[in-house]
């Protein structure tokens, strides 16, 4: 907006120095109307799809939900700050809103995948979940106690978050997901 208002300024202060470039000014001020009206739609689309942070985790998870149904996306088990979604590509994920303060929040997907059973909580394979936490930061994995497989992947964000980002990312994570979880536990999950 300062750099919107500074042009301005300097092509008004040309404008009544010199008479003769009365046309390239008007060529020009028409291009900084038009490029700010093009940057206020786009700030328009972005507003539109985003859900405010809030400390009513809620509220905030309500908004959320009720966007990602609009984009064709099935929302499940709605409690509190948690609720379940499934993705256009049936990827089946938990999801819980966490507000921190004003300037941070984070949403935290999880994804379950089933193991073999509770020999997955013999040290052999704890070690490997301790080495796949060391080696890669696309998701924290942990294994519950029957043996289940849980990776935990979080999402920061500031004031807002926009509801096509957030779909984005969890559509990246579905993608990448199950090449983590075969490069390290492959031999321990029910096909």
């Amino acid at each position: 907006m300062k750099k919107l208002v500074f042009v301005l300024m300097v092509l008004f202060l040309c404008g009544c120095a010199s008479k003769t470039g009365n046309t390239e000014i008007s060529a020009l001020q028409t291009q900084v109307a038009d490029l700010s009206a093009a940057n206020q739609t786009a700030q328009e689309e972005i507003s539109s799809s985003a859900v405010a942070a809030q400390e009513d985790e809620d509220a905030f998870v309500l908004e959320l939900t009720g966007k990602l149904t609009e984009k064709g996306w099935q929302v499940s088990n709605l409690s509190g700050n948690t609720f379940g979604i499934t993705t256009p590509d049936d990827g089946i994920y938990l999801v819980e809103y966490d507000y921190q303060t004003e300037k941070v929040s984070r949403v935290v997907i999880y994804s379950l995948w089933t193991g073999v059973g509770t020999s997955n909580l013999e040290p052999e394979v704890l070690s490997i979940v301790n080495q796949a936490n060391d080696e890669q930061f696309l998701a924290k994995v942990s294994v519950d106690s029957e043996g289940d497989f849980w990776l935990e992947t979080v999402l920061p964000f500031s004031t807002q978050l926009d509801v096509n980002f957030f779909c984005d990312y969890v559509q990246w994570f579905e993608e990448n997901e199950s090449v983590l979880l075969l490069t390290y536990f492959q031999d321990y999950l029910q096909k």
